[in-house]
C-alpha cells in the first residue's frame, strides 16, 4: 500500500496527506522520506499518525513546516482538523 500510495501522490498531487505510519509493505516513515526525496511531491503537507514515539533521529528528518506527527491513540476529530488546517496554512504546529 505504501508503494501504491507513493505512485498515487505523484499522479494526483493532493493538497495534503494523512499518513498512517503503520503500513503493510513500507512503513509510513519510509514513505515520508521517499516523498521528501522527490521534487514533484516533497512540498505536500503530511499529517503522520502513529502510536509510537519517534526517535530523535527520525524527528530530525521531519520538517515541521510540512509535517505534523500526531499520536493516533485518543485522537479526536477536532485535533485532526486543527492540525490539518495548520499544515495547509504552512504553519509550524507543535507536536
Amino acid at each position: 500500500q505504501g508503494y501504491a500510495g507513493l505512485q498515487s501522490l505523484a499522479e494526483s498531487h493532493p493538497g495534503a496527506v494523512i499518513l498512517d505510519f503503520s503500513l503493510p509493505d513500507m512503513d509510513g516513515y519510509g514513505l515520508l522520506l521517499s516523498m521528501r526525496s522527490q521534487p514533484d511531491i516533497k512540498h505536500i503537507p503530511v499529517l503522520a499518525l502513529t502510536n509510537r514515539a519517534l526517535s530523535d533521529a527520525e524527528m530530525g528528518h521531519i520538517n515541521p513546516e510540512l509535517t505534523r506527527v500526531l499520536n493516533s491513540e485518543g485522537l479526536d476529530l477536532n485535533d485532526l482538523r486543527e492540525a490539518l488546517t495548520s499544515v495547509l496554512a504552512g504553519k509550524s504546529v507543535p507536536a
